[in-house]
């Protein structure tokens, strides 16, 4: 197996999250919407974005994004959430979430290739040291801003998303795409 060193730059477009994601996380942290971000064409081997398309209006402008700064040949990871029905889901009113159509109509409007495609509910559940590391980050947040609203609405908005999951109104999609050259 071929191994590389690897150096992650994380995009947020909130201040407040970028100091977080570069305390938590110890990497370089870049404030940017991510249909404009202040990367050089073709400057990574690989981009991956978790969750984030249902959340823009732009979707193809992120898919082109993420294009644009990947090299020729260079991979694109995404987890989408994927609407099972073509109605609105009036649930979420800050989400849109692709159909499947939708979803391959956009990749392939972006001139990218799916490789491979598979559900989220087949996976098995992370290790147990990142279910305490992830609990150790949640119990923190919440002694910090439990009584906030803006933690009471992202509260309730995780809770709606796992209703959708649960329900299979959405699935979890994990993509591999690959710019062509």
């Amino acid at each position: 197996m071929e191994r590389r060193s690897i150096r992650p730059v994380l995009a947020e477009p909130e201040a407040g999250a970028c100091r977080a994601a570069r305390a938590l996380f110890g990497h370089s942290v870049v404030q940017a919407s991510a249909t404009n971000l202040p990367i050089s064409d073709e400057s990574f081997d690989a981009a991956w974005s978790l969750g984030v398309l249902c959340t823009m209006t732009d979707q193809l402008g992120l898919l082109t994004e993420l294009r644009r700064i990947v090299r020729p040949g260079g991979h694109i990871g995404l987890l989408v959430f994927v609407a099972r029905t073509s109605k609105p889901l009036d649930l979420l009113v800050d989400n849109d979430f692709p159909t499947e159509a939708t979803l391959l109509n956009l990749i392939d409007q972006a001139d990218l290739r799916m490789e491979t495609r598979r559900g989220t509910e087949g996976l098995p559940p992370p290790p147990r040291d990142w279910q305490e590391r992830a609990k150790t980050v949640d119990d923190e947040l919440a002694r910090r801003h439990a009584g906030t609203r803006a933690w009471q609405l992202a509260q309730h908005q995780s809770e709606l998303i796992g209703q959708l999951l649960a329900d299979h109104t959405v699935t979890g999609e994990l993509l591999s795409l690959r710019r062509p050259g």
